[in-house]
This record gives structure tokens, C-alpha cells and sequence, in this order.
């Protein structure tokens, strides 16, 4: 009786570590979440109920996140570093997310609310875009934001780097590049506006992201380690 009951236990103990594993595993090949604050839910292609996010969840294609209320908010990161931060009362579903292993394609549909976007390495051959009500941008760079409200215009920001913004719709051919330290507006019947300089209050929005940039920081510092240790072990065993 007892040799039964160690192996039930050791059966479900095997079947728990598994199940850790796999969805580790999930997760390390798709987006996940990561960093929630407040009222953050999943929601499933087709299902109107919500999943309560949780941390290290996976994100599949069609999924949308939306956080509720003044003080939440969700990071979404993907496997090759790069981090979405959605803000509060915002709405946002991944319509793309492919990963191989010098490009990556990723395109967001931005609902309500607004994100801030860190592309860790974009490389050539690459496409970062989101979707808004009015127009679509794609990266060029690196830091920036986007948001869309109930009063029918979107507005890119850009921190460093550079965002090519068009509203397909009115003026598809029309496309304005957004640089350093600048924005454009973009509304339902125009096409985006030439971009201006963006407010001090409107750069120091962009200090949200320090967290962000410092665990980049840190990744690529152990990057940069683990390479320097394969180097050496390679010399020693290939003289």
C-alpha cells in the first residue's frame, strides 16, 4: 500500500515538474507577459471572458491584453528582448509574432490607451508595426510610443530612433518619418501631420521605460560574457 502511494506521488511530482518545463518552454518561444501591475486580462480569440494575466503567461496570435483601471498596467516581451509596456485602460492585440533567427515580424493592434515600445536590435529584414484606429507606424528604431483616443486622433512619439507613420486609408502613399525627440498627430480624414518637437513634459513620459532599459542593459552585459566564455573554451579545446 505504502509502494503505491509513493509512486502516486511520485507520479504526479514528475507530472508537475513537466508541466513547469513546458510552459517555461512556451514561453521562451513566444511573447509573454511580465511586469503587471492592477486589472490586467487575456482574451482569447472568439471569447468575450477574460483570463486574469499572470506573469510569464504566454501570448499566441489573436490574443488581446487589456489593462483596467488608472493604476495597471503589463509589459508584453518577446523572445528576441524587445518590450511592449501597455498603459492603463488600454487595449491591445498581437495580430503577428514570428521569430526566426536573424528577422522577426511583429505587428500590434492598438485599440484604446496608449503603449510605449523598446526595440532592443532591430535588424534588416525586419517589420515592427502597430495598427491604430487611423494609421499605421513601423519602426525604424528604437524608443517611441503610440496612443489612440476617443477623439479620433492617434499621436506617435518618438525618444530615440525613427517611426513611419501613414494613415492608409486617406493618404496611403503619404508617409511621414518621425525622428529623435519628435511626434505626429494623425487623425481619422488626414494623413499624419509633419512632425514637431515634442514637450519637456512629453520626453520625461519616456522615463517610464528606465526599468526596461536597465534589465536590457544587464542582458547584454551577460551576453557579452557568455560569448567572451565560449571564445575561451573554444581556444582551449580547438588550439
Amino acid at each position: 500500500m505504502r509502494l503505491k502511494f509513493r509512486k502516486i506521488i511520485l507520479f504526479f511530482f514528475i507530472f508537475s515538474c513537466l508541466s513547469i518545463y513546458s510552459t517555461a518552454a512556451i514561453a521562451k518561444e513566444n511573447a509573454f507577459l511580465s511586469k503587471l501591475k492592477g486589472d490586467v486580462d487575456v482574451f482569447k480569440p472568439g471569447k468575450t471572458k477574460g483570463l486574469e494575466g499572470k506573469t510569464g503567461m504566454p501570448l499566441l496570435i489573436r490574443d488581446k491584453v487589456k489593462t483596467t483601471g488608472k493604476d495597471s498596467s503589463a509589459d508584453i516581451s518577446f523572445p528576441n528582448g524587445d518590450v511592449v509596456r501597455i498603459m492603463p485602460d488600454s487595449s491591445l492585440e498581437i495580430k503577428e509574432s514570428d521569430f526566426k533567427k536573424k528577422t522577426s515580424s511583429v505587428l500590434l493592434k492598438l485599440y484604446a490607451g496608449k503603449i510605449f515600445n523598446v526595440i532592443r536590435k532591430f535588424r534588416k529584414g525586419s517589420k515592427y508595426q502597430i495598427e491604430t484606429n487611423n494609421a499605421v507606424a513601423g519602426v525604424r528604431g528604437t524608443i517611441w510610443s503610440a496612443e489612440t483616443s476617443e477623439k479620433g486622433e492617434d499621436v506617435f512619439m518618438v525618444k530615440e530612433g525613427k517611426v513611419a507613420a501613414t494613415n492608409p486609408e486617406v493618404a496611403p502613399e503619404k508617409e511621414i518619418i518621425v525622428s529623435d525627440l519628435k511626434k505626429t498627430v494623425v487623425k481619422a480624414d488626414k494623413p499624419p501631420t509633419v512632425p514637431i518637437p515634442l514637450t519637456p513634459e512629453e520626453i520625461a513620459m519616456f522615463d517610464i521605460l528606465e526599468d526596461i532599459l536597465q534589465d536590457m542593459k544587464e542582458d547584454i552585459k551577460d551576453e557579452i560574457k557568455e560569448g567572451i566564455a565560449e571564445d575561451i573554451l573554444e581556444q582551449q579545446f580547438n588550439p
